[in-house]
């Protein structure tokens, strides 16, 4: 067999990922089950969240106070004097977040396609991503929504502590550069779906 077809066969067995980015209650879980529902090819839904909910509970504090080894709450004040929370990450966080890259990693090189629903501040943590993705075919989306939508999906759900949408409105797409872009408010979401899906050829390996 020669090079060009072994080549070939190697590409075929990589998974694709969609890399969906955005804050708190921008609507990427929402838009990974559609998604998961509309492609043809099965795609894993892996983030965030997921690895949360595996954690022990007592590691975390979502409470708006300090919690040694998960995540917790730094709560802070805006240029609007509204208070805020930016999300922290102790020892056993940032550990369990970089073990979420080496699974998607994993999960992509044994041939399964792949959305991950992650919660990236600005480009350095864009970045770190893209660093461990290397060479592999990922469509990086930014997922949005208005700033008082955010805030108005935060308060209905119920799970989030307030002011915490807010913060990573500010930060999780600030200076980076994305794929293709989808706003969850402004556009129904068979259309950010169909979007999306419409950029995946791109994708192929060369």
């Amino acid at each position: 067999m020669d090079q060009e077809n072994i080549t070939k066969i190697s590409n075929s067995k990589i998974g694709k990922i969609i890399f969906l980015n955005g804050p708190s209650s921008a609507g990427k879980t929402t838009l990974s089950e559609n998604l998961q529902k509309k492609l043809a090819e099965p795609f894993m839904h892996i983030g965030m969240d997921k690895m949360i909910y595996m954690m022990p509970p007592h590691i975390n504090n979502w409470q708006g106070q300090k919690g040694a080894e998960g995540f917790w709450w730094l709560p802070d004040i805006d240029c609007e004097g509204k208070t805020i929370y930016h999300l922290q990450f102790g020892p056993y966080a940032k550990k369990s977040m970089a073990t979420l890259k080496d699974f998607v990693v994993t999960f992509a090189k044994n041939g399964h396609n792949v959305i991950v629903d992650e919660v990236c501040f600005g480009t350095k943590g864009i970045e770190s991503w893209k660093e461990k993705l290397l060479k592999l075919p990922v469509l990086f989306v930014g997922v949005k929504a208005p700033l008082r939508i955010l805030e108005l999906r935060e308060r209905i759900r119920g799970d989030r502590i307030i002011g915490s949408a807010r913060a990573q409105y500010y930060t999780v797409h600030q200076g980076v550069i994305y794929d293709i872009e989808v706003d969850t408010h402004n556009q129904m979401i068979e259309e950010c779906v169909e979007q999306i899906i419409s950029k995946l050829p791109q994708l192929m390996l060369e």
